[in-house]
């Protein structure tokens, strides 16, 4: 055998395997075409995911009071923002079903002339100004028996300028016993007088 057919051989054998590996390749990209093709042709669910609002107005405290259930709900302003009163409205859900409840602002002088069916009255540091500002609270007289212990109430804050909401939160009422118990928005039952 001489040198040159020594080195042909070694190239061929060379070529052989370049040609395997892309044919290999170019089989395992056809291959991959093919279900994808036969994967997009399936029927895939609608799959969204809800965006998660947050928390910015904590439920810090729900009662309930027999014989009448007037609810008492008290919002604690934990974000970082203060908000104008006159641009904030919320509705209110109990057990997934919005109440007949209309809170239209959350300023307090503002909110006296205003249709406010089944709320009383909203108080406290909150609702006194222009601002909600951080660390205040509001507290919202429910009346009317709408919610009771054992009930899961939803507090949504919505803005007026976009009709964006921008807080929920959610807690349950908690089972009152001789006396009132509030709740703290971690559940922790506490007695009132």
């Amino acid at each position: 055998m001489t040198e040159n057919s020594a080195i042909k051989d070694r190239s061929s054998e060379a070529n052989s395997q370049v040609i395997a590996v892309l044919l290999t390749v170019a089989i395992v990209i056809i291959l991959a075409m093919f279900v994808l093709l036969w994967a997009m042709s399936l029927e895939m669910p609608d799959v969204s995911f809800p965006s998660k609002t947050p928390a910015i107005f904590e439920i810090r405290q729900l009662k309930s009071t027999a014989p009448n259930y007037e609810g008492k709900i008290t919002l604690y302003h934990g974000g970082r923002t203060d908000y104008l009163n006159s641009d904030l409205y919320a509705e209110i859900y109990c057990n997934d079903v919005l109440l007949p409840c209309r809170i239209e602002t959350f300023r307090g002088t503002d909110f006296i002339p205003t249709h406010h069916y089944h709320v009383k009255t909203i108080s406290g540091s909150g609702c006194r100004n222009d601002y909600w500002r951080k660390g205040e609270k509001v507290a919202i007289d429910i009346t009317d028996g709408l919610i009771k212990p054992g009930d899961r109430v939803r507090v949504d804050v919505f803005s007026k300028t976009d009709t964006t909401r921008i807080s929920t939160d959610t807690d349950i009422v908690p089972q009152s016993y001789n006396t009132v118990a509030a709740v703290t928005h971690s559940g922790t039952a506490v007695p009132q007088k």
